[in-house]
């Protein structure tokens, strides 16, 4: 296997320093207990969680000795961006199979596959939904055992033990934490690695009618002790990646306010979600709340 520009060690070795920052006063009120952990800052080229969730699929994958990363997911999908780059830097070959007819114009995550030389797979919808693994299967073709299927998101347990390790980054004493979610990976793990405090995650579901995410979040966690869950599924402004002019005036207040960048598909919504909470609930005037931010912005 090409080993890349072998970042191999640091990927074992597990290092990683990540910041606590302050949000912005006056957009979220005076709370000074308000923080924002920022996972971009985990990795120089995988973006956020995403680094988390895919780490110790790259090491399981080179155990393997596989040289073909296989994955799924929609035309705007962070995880596939993500993958395209892992695959670049660690030196694996790259399959994707996209939901949905090939558009007629270029989004960052096919421009992303496009670049690594990607063997991209278009399915309908129905079979997307209904034939993942045969569809795997398929698209591995003779090559099967040499390739290394991640499931939509990076979702599995691989996933959870990288995710369990960005708990060790939440102060203790935390009353809740808050996250965007796709596919809930990430809150699964973190549920995990917050396990026997008092600590509440709240998930901030970025999909509308993701009616099966929760009973997903909590059967990838069953018979182990993990902290509280509340899904939020008040927040997504109509689907997944739609914005709207509520949040793109947030986007511009969060701008004018913070150096960090936020995209719309995930952060904005989850934020502008907090900022309303905290307007409109005085119980979290004095609660401790770290915000997580997940990432997503261009990779």
């Amino acid at each position: 296997m090409n080993s890349g520009i072998s970042l191999w060690s640091d990927l074992e070795e597990g290092k990683v320093s990540l910041p606590l920052i302050d949000l912005p006063v006056p957009l979220f009120g005076e709370n000074s207990n308000l923080k924002m952990l920022y996972l971009p800052a985990a990795h120089p080229e995988i973006n956020g969680n995403k680094w988390f969730k895919l780490k110790h699929h790259l090491l399981l994958a080179k155990e393997q000795g596989a040289d073909t990363l296989l994955s799924f997911g929609g035309i705007h999908s962070n995880h596939l961006r993500a993958l395209a780059k892992a695959c670049k830097i660690y030196g694996f070959h790259f399959k994707a199979i996209v939901r949905g007819e090939n558009p007629d114009f270029e989004t960052p995550t096919l421009n992303a596959l496009k670049v690594v030389g990607a063997d991209i797979q278009f399915v309908s919808r129905t079979d997307y939904r209904d034939h993942k693994e045969e569809l795997a299967i398929a698209f591995a073709g003779e090559n099967l055992k040499s390739n290394y299927i991640i499931e939509e998101g990076g979702f599995g347990e691989p996933a959870l033990l990288g995710s369990d390790e960005i708990a060790q980054f939440i102060p203790k004493g935390t009353d809740e934490v808050w996250l965007p979610v796709g596919s809930g990976a990430t809150l699964a793990g973190l549920a995990l690695g917050l396990a026997g405090t008092h600590t509440i995650i709240r998930g901030i579901s970025a999909v509308k009618g993701a009616d099966l995410l929760t009973p997903k979040i909590l059967e990838a966690i069953a018979g182990r002790t993990h902290a509280k869950i509340e899904m939020d599924f008040n927040w997504h402004q109509g689907g997944f990646a739609k914005l709207t002019p509520r949040i793109t005036q947030f986007m511009e207040a969060w701008d004018a306010a913070s150096q960090i960048p936020i995209e719309h598909v995930y952060n904005a919504k989850a934020l502008y979600g907090l900022q309303q909470t905290l307007i409109n609930n005085p119980d979290y005037q004095d609660k401790k709340v770290v915000y997580i931010h997940t990432g997503g912005t261009d990779i």
